[in-house]
């Protein structure tokens, strides 16, 4: 729809209207974005989980080839 398209009657009654509560809106609105943003950041923790195994190994190997034992 451009600029000079108006809403039909339609359009304009399926458009949401204020809250009624508030607070229960912004509380909707934040489990919303929570139920997005989840998937999102159970990758990010087990992307953190697999970084920390592979600095862990990166760190056994390299004092392997140093000769040195760990205490």
């Amino acid at each position: 729809m451009d600029e000079n398209e108006a809403l039909s009657m339609e359009e304009l009654a399926d458009m949401p209207g204020p809250p009624d509560d508030p607070e229960e809106w912004e509380r909707k609105r934040r489990e919303e974005w929570e139920a997005k943003v989840k998937p999102y950041q159970e990758l990010r923790a087990q992307i953190n989980e697999h970084d920390e195994l592979m600095a862990e190994t990166l760190y056994e190997v390299t004092l392997l080839e140093l000769g040195v034992e760990e205490e």
